[in-house]
């Protein structure tokens, strides 16, 4: 990605329109600007994504390797789900977040059935089982099991067994983690928040409860 000129220090244009600055704008709910045909970026935007002034990619982003340790990431606590982001977006253009959740035993802390209008999310099974409800289909999800859900199919999970359950989860693009920040605000405000509170919340993420 090559830089054009700066303006005012704050914006900056290329040459180029690329699909990957879409998909950071829209991830990161920063406007596109054009000027000329050219595609410009808030300066905090390219920031975020690995840019100084001169558009030299940072070597600590673009050249080094994310590595977390087991238990490592960002802690978000949603009742009784445990949430910990391990890739939160920085590092991946606003693209892709990811994040490693914990199902209580019995846990009621799990969403209604919702439809995501924005984004797909994927769900790998780590420990234990998951209860799923996709579209019409309702089945267990084992260890080593995947689910993909695309932009507008129906769905939710719970944990109906003895056991935790842990899976992993893939954002795409990743702006739904904001979602899961507010949601664990809202815990820490009150206990269990009202389904009129998570259908609220939901909504401002381009996801509608269904049922």
């Amino acid at each position: 990605m090559r830089v054009d000129r700066c303006c005012a220090g704050q914006v900056v244009f290329f040459n180029v329109h690329e699909p990957a600055l879409n998909a950071a704008a829209e991830s990161l709910d920063v406007p596109i600007l054009t000027k000329n045909g050219k595609t410009a970026l808030h300066l905090s935007t390219l920031r975020l994504q690995g840019y100084y002034l001169n558009a030299r990619p940072r070597k600590d982003v673009f050249m080094n390797a994310v590595i977390l340790k087991a238990g490592e990431g960002h802690l978000l606590s949603l009742g009784d789900v445990q949430m910990v982001v391990k890739e939160d977006a920085t590092h991946t253009r606003g693209t892709l977040g990811v994040a490693e959740l914990e199902v209580a035993p019995h846990g009621y802390n799990t969403p209604p059935s919702h439809i995501h209008h924005a984004h797909e999310e994927g769900f790998y099974v780590l420990e234990g089982e998951l209860e799923f409800v996709v579209g019409t289909e309702h089945f267990r999800a084992g260890q080593g099991s995947f689910v993909m859900v695309p932009i507008g199919v129906a769905h939710t999970f719970s944990n109906p067994t003895e056991k935790p359950a842990r899976f992993l989860a893939t954002l795409t693009p990743a702006r739904y983690l904001r979602y899961f920040e507010e949601l664990s605000q809202l815990y820490h405000a009150s206990a269990s928040p009202s389904r009129q509170q998570l259908a609220e919340l939901m909504a401002r993420y381009d996801t509608e409860v269904v049922s």
